[in-house]
């Protein structure tokens, strides 16, 4: 009972050690979320501002390849839908290409970090 009453009351203000984990996890994955975001942002400006109006060699070849498909495909289920694609990619500029690609790359990155520190958390299983 002496023992009962000498026990110091927390109050909440001291963390578990599995809370401070938890914390620093997340503080560490925010951290990695705004660095992928930041580092988008920096990527589509960077590609905004020097292949703007710029032709691309290998743009042109995935066109001339697009419109290629398009016409040589024959009809079968779904046809039409590819063939419409190959036609819309075939009109995008080589910077649209860029963007988009840049764009994939980003969640990516995005949905990895998130991934590996629900993971580190537990909140994922680590296969």
């Amino acid at each position: 009972m002496i023992s009962a009453i000498n026990s110091q009351v927390s109050f909440g203000k001291a963390k578990s050690r599995l809370e401070q984990k938890k914390s620093a996890n997340t503080r560490a994955k925010l951290g990695a979320q705004a660095g992928v975001l930041i580092g988008y942002s920096a990527g589509i400006t960077a590609i905004n501002k020097y292949a703007m109006g710029k032709s691309f060699g290998w743009n042109t070849a995935i066109n001339n390849a697009a419109k290629t498909f398009a016409s040589s495909t024959k009809e079968f289920f779904g046809a039409e839908f590819l063939k419409n694609a190959a036609k819309n990619l075939s009109w995008t500029s080589g910077r649209q290409k860029l963007l988009a690609g840049a764009t994939l790359l980003a969640i990516g990155a995005f949905v990895k970090v998130s991934e590996h520190f629900a993971k580190k958390q537990g909140e994922l299983n680590a296969a």
